[in-house]
């Protein structure tokens, strides 16, 4: 069995690359930089209607019922009903560009793989995707059904470009730093979505009043599609060069294809384990950003309001990104993934079983304590789960 540093995956000899310089240079962060406000645009966007659930309810229905209600969800878990279903389609878009040079001797020669492109082409089809949705939704800024279409349809295209964003951190840290950063550099990446929810999380409540929503909400959505163009620009911008290091794809390996990276991770066990146990817990977290005020405000109506939840929110998901990037720093050293996910998992599972007694019991205090412990546990246990395939 592969140790948590092993490559499970071999390296390809049928295919050359150009040569790669060795050293990392300052544009790395530049990337880094441009792929991280991307996370944090596409995270912002996801959530910009969880925190004011019931002002969007009347913008677009102009009355509250079950139906009127999860058609406002419906907004944030689009992106949750999309990226399972997408996200293997995908695939191919990362693998690197394989040149096959001409010979007309007859001579054989090894084929070129241009390092980085699968990777620029999915995260540039990504930006575009998410500026397409952040258009549209501020064309559906109108209250009526209508609008409420074209708002979905644009949050829609917004989800899918979150499919081209998403599990990309490692691979982005992999082609673009040293050994000793990659972890680090994922961290960033990953932290930097999280901190896109938190911003999303207090800046709808603070942007939206009841009384000046129609004012509110077209503005809002207009500043949201200003943002994601400005991304855009950044993301086109950074990756004009190649990466500095080699990163294996599909394409580059000398297997058939029905016998694929992906293919063969779903045969390893461990991967099917971390794949389990990550996919419950996060999908129990965005379960819980969703459903935030539904779940908060009935038994603590009294005691806060819209407002008091999405500072609830940012704060304790601000309050995650810097023990993330520490955690992260410490596989860059160690290397104990095994550890430090399974230290994380029971963690976050303690911390959402506190949620829920907290929350039976009324005892508000308690709420606070465990989600801040859930977000903590769950930013670390996002940043530090990818699997050893991915190393050099």
């Amino acid at each position: 069995m592969a140790n948590e540093t092993s490559r499970l995956l071999p390296s390809s000899n049928s295919l050359s690359s150009p040569p790669l310089q060795e050293s990392a240079s300052s544009w790395r962060w530049y990337v880094l930089l441009s792929f991280s406000f991307f996370s944090f645009s596409s995270a912002l966007m996801w959530v910009t209607f969880a925190p004011c659930l019931y002002i969007f309810v009347d913008y677009y229905f102009q009355h509250a019922s079950p139906l009127t209600i999860n058609a406002i969800h419906s907004l944030s878990s689009v992106y949750m009903f999309l990226y399972p279903l997408v996200i293997h389609f995908t695939f191919p878009v990362f693998d690197n560009a394989v040149i096959k040079p001409n010979d007309t001797l007859g001579h054989r020669s090894s084929s070129l793989v241009v390092p980085g492109s699968g990777l620029k082409r999915g995260i540039l089809i990504g930006a575009v995707l998410n500026v397409l949705g952040a258009t549209v939704r501020w064309l559906g800024a109108t209250p009526s059904l209508y609008g409420f279409f074209l708002l979905l349809t644009g949050q829609t295209l917004a989800a899918l470009a979150q499919v081209f964003m998403l599990a990309i951190p490692p691979q982005l840290a992999v082609a673009w730093f040293p050994d000793s950063e990659i972890n680090f550099a994922t961290a960033i990446a990953v932290s930097a979505n999280n901190f896109g929810i938190a911003i999303g999380c207090i800046w709808s409540p603070w942007a939206i009043k009841h009384a000046t929503m129609t004012h509110d909400i077209p503005q809002l959505l207009f500043f949201q599609m200003i943002m994601c163009a400005f991304v855009l620009v950044m993301v086109w911008s950074a990756f004009q060069k190649q990466p500095p290091y080699s990163i294996h794809t599909s394409a580059d390996l000398t297997v058939p294809h029905d016998n694929s990276t992906t293919k063969r991770l779903f045969k390893e066990k461990n991967f099917m384990y971390l794949l389990l146990a990550y996919g419950a817990i996060f999908g129990a977290q965005c379960a819980i950003i969703t459903l935030i005020d539904q779940v908060l405000l009935p038994p603590f109506a009294d005691v806060i309001s819209e407002d008091d939840i999405g500072l609830l929110s940012c704060v304790t998901l601000s309050i995650g990104v810097p023990g993330s990037i520490l955690v992260g720093h410490y596989l860059d050293k160690t290397k104990q993934y095994r550890y430090v996910c399974n230290l994380l998992s029971i963690m976050t599972s303690i911390s959402l079983i506190g949620v829920y007694v907290s929350i039976e019991l009324k005892f508000f205090i308690g709420v606070i304590i465990s989600w801040y412990a859930k977000r903590q546990n769950n930013n670390d246990l996002r940043t530090n789960s990818p699997f050893p395939s991915l190393l050099r």
